[in-house]
Protein backbone atom coordinates (compact mmCIF):
# COMPACT_ATOMS: atom_id res chain seq x y z
CA UNK A 1 0.00 0.00 0.00
CA UNK A 2 1.47 3.67 -0.69
CA UNK A 3 0.91 6.10 1.94
CA UNK A 4 2.10 9.49 2.29
CA UNK A 5 5.00 9.60 5.20
CA UNK A 6 3.18 11.12 6.95
CA UNK A 7 0.20 9.49 7.86
CA UNK A 8 -1.62 7.81 11.04
CA UNK A 9 -3.51 4.63 11.70
CA UNK A 10 -6.21 5.89 13.54
CA UNK A 11 -8.54 2.41 13.49
CA UNK A 12 -9.67 -0.59 11.89
CA UNK A 13 -12.65 -2.90 11.32
CA UNK A 14 -13.76 -5.90 9.50
CA UNK A 15 -16.02 -4.95 6.91
CA UNK A 16 -18.52 -7.82 6.75
CA UNK A 17 -19.99 -7.37 3.53
CA UNK A 18 -16.76 -6.88 1.72
CA UNK A 19 -15.29 -9.26 3.17
CA UNK A 20 -11.79 -7.30 4.12
CA UNK A 21 -10.49 -4.72 6.36
CA UNK A 22 -11.40 -1.65 6.71
CA UNK A 23 -8.44 0.85 7.38
CA UNK A 24 -9.13 4.80 8.96
CA UNK A 25 -6.15 6.55 8.09
CA UNK A 26 -5.10 10.68 8.35
CA UNK A 27 -3.01 12.11 6.16
CA UNK A 28 -1.40 14.86 8.02
CA UNK A 29 0.49 17.12 5.53
CA UNK A 30 -0.58 15.94 2.36
CA UNK A 31 1.01 18.30 0.36
CA UNK A 32 5.05 18.06 1.02
CA UNK A 33 5.05 14.34 2.35
CA UNK A 34 6.76 11.90 0.12
CA UNK A 35 4.74 8.87 -0.74
CA UNK A 36 5.96 5.34 1.34
CA UNK A 37 5.14 1.68 0.67
CA UNK A 38 3.93 0.12 3.56
CA UNK A 39 2.91 -3.82 3.77
CA UNK A 40 -0.52 -4.99 5.65
CA UNK A 41 -1.22 -8.35 7.13
CA UNK A 42 -3.90 -10.04 8.51
CA UNK A 43 -2.90 -12.90 10.73
CA UNK A 44 -4.05 -14.84 13.54
CA UNK A 45 -3.83 -13.32 16.90
CA UNK A 46 -0.63 -13.80 17.97
CA UNK A 47 1.20 -15.08 15.43
CA UNK A 48 4.57 -14.28 14.91
CA UNK A 49 5.34 -11.51 13.10
CA UNK A 50 7.05 -11.93 9.70
CA UNK A 51 9.77 -9.17 9.77
CA UNK A 52 11.14 -7.77 13.01
CA UNK A 53 9.87 -4.19 12.18
CA UNK A 54 6.24 -4.72 11.38
CA UNK A 55 3.78 -2.98 14.28
CA UNK A 56 0.13 -3.88 15.49
CA UNK A 57 -2.16 -1.01 13.98
CA UNK A 58 -4.96 -2.85 15.55
CA UNK A 59 -7.59 -5.99 15.91
CA UNK A 60 -10.50 -7.11 14.23
CA UNK A 61 -13.11 -9.93 14.79
CA UNK A 62 -13.63 -12.72 11.45
CA UNK A 63 -15.93 -14.88 11.56
CA UNK A 64 -15.42 -15.37 15.67
CA UNK A 65 -11.73 -15.51 15.34
CA UNK A 66 -9.35 -12.69 16.44
CA UNK A 67 -6.98 -11.60 13.98
CA UNK A 68 -4.13 -9.18 14.52
CA UNK A 69 -3.13 -6.26 11.88
CA UNK A 70 0.02 -5.42 11.58
CA UNK A 71 1.80 -2.54 8.96
CA UNK A 72 5.80 -2.66 7.93
CA UNK A 73 7.48 0.85 6.84
CA UNK A 74 9.27 -0.67 3.57
CA UNK A 75 10.96 2.21 2.18
CA UNK A 76 10.19 5.24 0.02
CA UNK A 77 8.66 5.15 -3.10
CA UNK A 78 11.22 5.07 -5.97
CA UNK A 79 10.81 7.84 -8.10
CA UNK A 80 10.19 6.15 -11.83
CA UNK A 81 11.11 9.03 -13.98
Amino acid sequence: MELTARHRITGVEWDTGERAVAMVVEITDPQTARPVDVRIEVIEEGTARAHPRARTIGTVVRDGRRFDVVGTYLGVVADEN
